[in-house]
């Protein structure tokens, strides 16, 4: 990760870890709303990590 003119440049692995964990963030924000049910929620899960 470098810092460019007040913006942050992530390589391409830290990218995709970022990503990742956005996603996963997102999907435990809905299963909290309980817009997605429990098996809902751990088919995404195994999804995004595989």
């Amino acid at each position: 990760m470098t810092i460019k003119n007040n913006r942050i440049e992530l390589t391409s692995e830290e990218s995709n870890i970022f990503t990742r964990q956005f996603k996963i963030g997102i999907i435990k924000q809905l299963y909290k709303e309980k817009l997605l049910t429990g098996e809902q929620y751990d088919q995404v899960i195994k999804a995004i990590n595989s």
